[in-house]
C-alpha cells in the first residue's frame, strides 16, 4: 500500500498496518539528508506506534539522482546513522515504559522495531537490477522464519473454506 507520506491518508494507515506484515518506508533519496531522515522517522514514529515488534524495510528512491550507486550507499549510511540514533533512543523509552524482571532482576523486553538494512533503487530502465534486488530483499525478509514464522504455515481449514465463498 502507498500513502505517499500524505497526512490525509494517516487515519487510514491503521487499517492496512497489521502485525505479522513487512512493511516498507520508501522515501526519496535524491532530498537533503536531513530532509530524508525527518520523513524516515516521522514514518517510523508512526509505524512504532501502531503495529510494535513489525519488520521494517528502508527503500531510497531515485538513486540515480543522488549520482554514482557509490554515493547513493555512501547517503544511505549516513541515513542509517541518523536512524540508528532514533532507533537507540527510542529503545531506551520502549524499555522504560514496557520493560519487565526476570529472575536475576534484569529488564527483559523486545525491540519495538526490527529494521532491516536499507537499500537503494532506481526506476530507469538501466538499472533494473536495483528493483530486483528490492525484490531479493523482501524475499529474503519474508522467508526468514525468526521474522515471519508463520509465513509458511499451513492456511487453516476454516479460511480455505471461505476462500469458496468469495472467490
Amino acid at each position: 500500500l502507498d500513502f505517499g507520506g500524505q497526512q490525509v491518508y494517516y487515519p487510514f494507515e491503521r487499517m492496512f498496518l497489521t502485525q505479522g506484515s513487512l512493511i516498507l518506508v520508501v522515501f526519496d533519496l535524491s532530498k537533503p539528508r536531513d530532509e530524508c531522515t525527518e520523513r524516515i522517522i516521522e514514518q517510523l514514529n508512526i509505524i512504532a506506534t501502531l503495529v510494535p515488534n513489525c519488520v521494517v524495510l528502508l527503500v531510497g528512491t531515485h538513486s540515480d539522482r543522488v549520482g554514482s550507486p557509490e554515493e547513493a550507499g555512501a547517503k544511505l549510511e549516513l541515513l542509517e546513522g541518523n536512524i540508528q540514533a532514533w532507533e537507540e533512543e527510542r529503545l531506551e523509552i520502549f524499555h522504560k515504559a514496557q520493560a519487565t524482571r526476570d529472575e536475576n532482576d534484569r529488564i527483559v523486553s523486545s525491540s519495538p522495531l526490527r529494521l532491516l538494512r536499507s537499500i537503494a533503487v532506481s526506476s530507469l530502465p538501466e538499472n533494473f537490477d536495483s528493483i530486483l534486488e528490492l525484490r531479493r530483499c523482501m524475499q529474503d525478509a519474508v522467508n526468514t522464519p525468526s521474522l515471519f514464522p508463520k509465513f509458511q504455515s499451513p492456511i487453516p481449514t476454516s479460511l480455505k473454506a471461505l476462500k469458496g465463498l468469495f472467490l
